[in-house]
């Protein structure tokens, strides 16, 4: 009988506080949401020893790519901007297939579905505080409410009286979880109760500067390799030539357009 691996099936949370000392996995297959202060940890201490899907910061990515990669296991980065190059690229052709109509339709929705009107303008002053009491109304709310029993004392001629009632309160009140101190992170998962975890900055530690070393030499390399990558000037020609041999530019007999294909 083959051991059981818990990393194949799940990402390690980290150990409870109440029970003391059990160990905390989500599966791989539900979700889970993970909230905390800018510089809290999220990322150091419970998205890097996951699985990382979508990277903002290049750091990140220089962290963990030497560690994904040992013992020969494929890695893999999806780069459309080029922001890291020299690291193995995954490359995907949005185009390739789309011959099929519903196909092309199906990608053409994915790619839109994110947009958002007025994106540009928006994100900023008031309505970005009006966005972020929202989140955290919905956060609290996700959570969800507490039953707590009241009950009221009252004197009159008869003696002493006792009322009570019901009430139902939130769990974490919006203000409570926009104020959650620095090292620690609510989190939410799909099939769990809600819990505040108290995070550990992964580059801490032995372990953490052994990462951190790992990070340098990927940055040196792709700083390495961004000197060595062809100029822009170079990337367009060649991809207008790609684009010719395709039959893909502008025919010469095309008003307006062989000057513009001259100025390339």
């Amino acid at each position: 009988m083959s051991r059981f691996e818990r990393t194949g099936v799940g990402w390690r949370l980290g150990r409870s506080h109440t029970p003391r000392g059990v160990e905390l996995w989500v599966p791989y297959d539900r979700t889970a949401g993970v909230y905390g202060p800018q510089g809290c940890g999220k990322t150091l201490d419970l998205l890097i020893p996951a699985l990382l899907v979508t990277l903002t910061k290049l750091d990140d990515l220089l962290l963990t790519l030497d560690r994904r990669a040992a013992g020969g296991r494929p890695v893999a980065v999806l780069d459309p901007f080029g922001v890291a190059p020299g690291v193995p690229e995954l490359v995907w052709d949005p185009v390739a297939g789309c011959v099929d109509s519903m196909l092309a339709e199906r990608r053409a929705t994915a790619f839109t579905a994110g947009t958002v009107k007025g994106a540009v303008a928006g994100g900023s002053g008031d309505d970005a505080g009006g966005k972020d009491g929202r989140f955290y109304r919905e956060i609290s709310d996700l959570i969800g409410t507490a039953r707590i029993r009241r009950t009221s004392y009252s004197s009159g001629r008869g003696g002493w009286g006792t009322t009570t009632a019901g009430e139902d309160v939130p769990i974490l009140r919006p203000e409570e979880i926009r104020q959650l101190p620095q090292r620690q992170a609510l989190v939410v998962a799909e099939n769990a109760r809600p819990l505040i975890a108290a995070l550990r900055r992964r580059i801490d530690g032995k372990d953490g500067q052994a990462l951190l070393a790992a990070r340098d030499a990927a940055r040196d390399r792709v700083a390495a390799a961004r000197h060595a990558e062809a100029s822009v000037a170079d990337r367009t020609r060649l991809a207008v030539e790609a684009a010719r041999r395709m039959a893909l530019h502008a025919r010469q007999d095309e008003p307006g357009r062989a000057d513009e294909e001259d100025r390339w």
